[in-house]
């Protein structure tokens, strides 16, 4: 997936320092080197957030990136791609983040609108005659 460019140079700082060298290398290595079991990981990733202060769960955190990808108007074809669901039906639960967006996307479909918005251009409706006897 893409990554947007300020986080490039936090996540060279944190390959460099935190995990095993070359392409093929881990990015999260276990205390005594290698892939962290997947039993243990929980428990490192506690000890981790909580010697720095984040409350967050992993979990959490793919949340937040799908919110913030359906925030700056993905599709859930695209939140679903950069999440790796399966189907575009897991996706949807983030798109509930950009209903706020409402008014954002109304204002920028009236920018798209000729001058003037979209009145009926058509030939003025016809007058009835003045001269019908009543």
């Amino acid at each position: 997936i893409a990554i947007p460019p300020p986080l490039v140079e936090v996540l060279e700082a944190h390959l460099a320092q935190f995990a095993e060298p070359g392409p093929d290398g881990y990015i999260f290595v276990g205390p005594e080197g290698g892939l962290p079991r997947s039993s243990n990981f929980g428990n490192l990733w506690r000890k981790a957030r909580e010697e720095v202060g984040v409350t967050a769960t992993f979990h959490d955190l793919r949340h937040v990136a799908g919110t913030l990808a359906a925030q700056t108007g993905a599709t859930a074809r695209e939140v679903q791609r950069r999440l790796g669901h399966a189907s575009p039906d897991a996706a949807h639960r983030y798109q509930h983040a950009a209903e706020h967006r409402e008014k954002d996307l109304a204002d920028r479909l009236a920018q798209m609108m000729p001058e003037g918005g979209l009145a009926h251009r058509s030939r003025k409706r016809p007058q009835p005659p003045t001269d019908i006897a009543r």
